[in-house]
């Protein structure tokens, strides 16, 4: 009986070290289905991480990057993945802000040194020490993820489903910031060029905010995906069919160029006043 029971608590021990994952070791055409579900050893957290459960994480385009070489290769094997979202299973020392059960996400951004002249100002993305979930450290393709405790994001009081919070780790991130840095207020216009989810996580923030959203689109299902977010009263919203490069030339020309969104991905553009000169096609 004792050495049923010690082989069933060897066993069990041995389970908790282990986890599936999905994990990368050559890059190659994702049509060649270069992933693989595969057994490895589960992740400790170190002094001041926590370790995650992994509820939910979003695939993001920086994923294919990286799988098919667009992006250097910077560990074998490497679980991508950054828009996670789970709960806390175990905290290293040190760690005073985060306790197991708490619900928690974590993005791209792992880690930085924390004392450079980008990190003391905030700019964190700008560190040279940067480093990426997913990327530079494993990320959440897997049942198990450690973060740094400085680096993830508590979601405590936030009612929504893990899979509905995931793209927020990324492409929610992104949207929120590019729209910051705009200063947009409620009544100013915005102008998007493109229309992806970075673009959609914006488009939902201007309508909460009352700010009039105007998008440079040429694809017919971004299209109707912008048309079928939307969430503000006709003619509020239009879209405005001019090739980037002209609509380029024209902000150019006018000197409204502030910020914008390329592609729905990466900068914004306040465009308050350049708006007012276009004719826009109004959707119906």
């Amino acid at each position: 009986m004792m050495k049923s029971w010690l082989i069933f608590t060897k066993a069990f021990m041995l389970f908790r070290l282990i986890m599936k994952a999905c994990i990368l070791e050559k890059q190659s055409k994702i049509e060649e289905r270069p992933l693989r579900l595969a057994n490895v050893p589960s992740p400790c957290p170190a002094n001041e991480e926590i370790r995650v459960k992994v509820q939910a994480c979003g695939i993001c385009r920086t994923d294919i990057h990286i799988v098919e070489g667009d992006l250097p290769f910077k560990k074998s094997p490497l679980v991508l993945g950054h828009e996670i979202v789970g709960v806390v299973d175990k905290t290293g020392k040190g760690v005073k802000n985060f306790r197991r059960g708490d619900p928690v996400g974590i993005s791209w951004l792992h880690s930085t040194c924390m004392k450079c002249k980008y990190c003391l100002k905030g700019k964190d993305n700008y560190c040279p020490d940067f480093q990426c979930t997913g990327w530079d450290v494993d990320g959440g393709f897997a049942e198990y993820v450690t973060s740094k405790e400085d680096f993830a994001l508590s979601l405590k009081g936030i009612n929504m489903e893990p899979e509905d919070m995931a793209p927020l780790m990324c492409p929610g991130i992104a949207g929120y910031c590019a729209l910051k840095l705009t200063e947009a207020e409620r009544g100013d216009k915005l102008g998007l060029f493109g229309f992806g989810p970075t673009a959609y996580y914006v488009l939902m923030a201007a309508n909460y905010l009352g700010i009039e959203a105007y998008v440079s689109i040429r694809s017919s299902i971004h299209k109707k995906e912008a048309r079928r977010n939307r969430k503000i009263k006709e003619p509020d919203f239009f879209l405005l069919f001019f090739p980037l490069f002209i609509s380029l030339q024209l902000l150019y020309k006018f000197n409204f160029l502030y910020y914008f969104i390329l592609n729905g991905a990466i900068f914004l553009c306040k465009i308050s006043y350049f708006c007012n000169l276009l004719r826009p096609v109004y959707l119906h």
